[in-house]
């Protein structure tokens, strides 16, 4: 099975590590790699792997409604990658994406396996925090595309694969009681709610890490927008304990200019690990911000950690090839502002 994770590539040649979450790893039960897997796949993965490619390259669209009620399992390999320990780090991960890309939406259901064996197992529940994006530099099509999840909830005790074997309606599903070599699956809508079913008295939400998490946010802006940021950075001061160097936010927005003032910049973006984009016309238009995006997106990619970005809009704008990749928080009127806060909030794991 294939796992969207950080971790090395060393199934297939690669020795740096990966920034993201749902890297293709082999599991236990299977040692393929990918490309050895390729001509290994049944007729019906063959049709279906076209089907996904087509719907790609903007090919036959699928219902709305089938997306929007779609639900998903992503699949990892305990040997190469330990979820509890990054539920620990991290609330939030990017996992690599290729097939059924175009079926994801933001806030679909996520049921987290654990592949090998006798011991696979549904572990966590969580959701689809992203649209797709993309690294264009990756040269592997089965890298380049990603999406962030959140994790909520432990599943105490797992559901495990001998569970499966026995239940009616899942043992009719070869990704839960076999294994299939790939790391995202569509449920089907019977056997996502037969899964839900069955652990729903095992859901445990996922508590104060015990590890210090840090959640220091930069605010990218167009001074213009300085009314609404500066209720917004006490807000978001507030939900991390009061502190102002919680949230740091340039209100000159980039007017002192200065290499001492750009190298402040550069320093915050680098440090923090969550990058605001208060998107508008006026923030689209800056050279400013749009410089400090481009340094986000290199750390993001670059840096040990990565980053989270997240464009929060409060005028209509066109946004930027980078940030048009990503779902953004709207508090565009009339929605009221208390609402879209809830939903910022929600997005950076600071309320439920």
């Amino acid at each position: 099975m294939w796992r969207l994770t950080k971790s090395r590539y060393t199934n297939i040649g690669r020795s740096s590590p990966s920034l993201a979450i749902l890297s293709k790893l082999p599991s236990t039960g299977n040692q393929a790699c990918y490309k050895g897997v390729v001509a290994k796949q049944s007729a019906d993965e063959r049709r279906m792997d076209w089907g996904v490619s087509n719907l790609a390259k903007g090919g036959t669209t699928m219902p709305e409604d089938d997306a929007l009620t779609t639900q998903w399992m992503f699949q990892y390999n305990p040997k190469w990658y330990d979820l509890e320990a990054s539920i620990q780090r991290r609330l939030t991960e990017d996992w690599t994406m290729y097939r059924y890309r175009d079926y994801v939406r933001v806030g679909q259901r996520i049921y987290f396996m654990r592949s090998g064996g006798e011991n696979a197992a549904i572990t966590a529940v969580g959701r689809i925090a992203s649209l797709i994006y993309e690294k264009p530099e990756e040269a592997d099509l089965h890298f380049r595309y990603w999406v962030d999840v959140v994790y909520d909830e432990r599943v105490i005790p797992p559901l495990t694969r001998p569970e499966m074997q026995h239940d009616p309606i899942l043992a009719e599903y070869k990704p839960y009681v076999l294994g299939l070599n790939q790391s995202a699956f569509r449920l089907p809508p019977e056997i996502a709610a037969r899964t839900e079913q069955l652990i729903k008295g095992r859901r445990q939400p996922i508590g104060p890490s015990t590890v210090a998490v840090d959640k220091r946010i930069f605010v990218s802006h167009s001074h213009q927008d300085n009314e609404f940021c500066l209720q917004l950075v006490h807000d978001l001061r507030q939900a991390l304990g009061g502190q102002e160097d919680t949230v740091w936010l340039d209100q000159s927005g980039g007017l002192k200019g200065g290499v001492a003032w750009w190298q402040e910049i550069c320093d915050n973006i680098q440090v923090r690990p969550v990058f605001i984009v208060v998107v508008s016309p006026d923030s689209m238009k800056s050279n400013w911000v749009r410089d400090e995006i481009g340094l986000a997106w290199q750390y993001k990619n670059n840096a040990p950690g990565g980053k989270t970005i997240l464009p929060v809009m409060i005028r209509t704008a066109q946004m930027h090839d980078y940030l048009a990749l990503r779902q953004a928080i709207s508090f565009v009127a009339p929605k009221p502002y208390e609402e879209a806060l809830h939903e910022l909030l929600i997005a950076l794991n600071l309320a439920m």
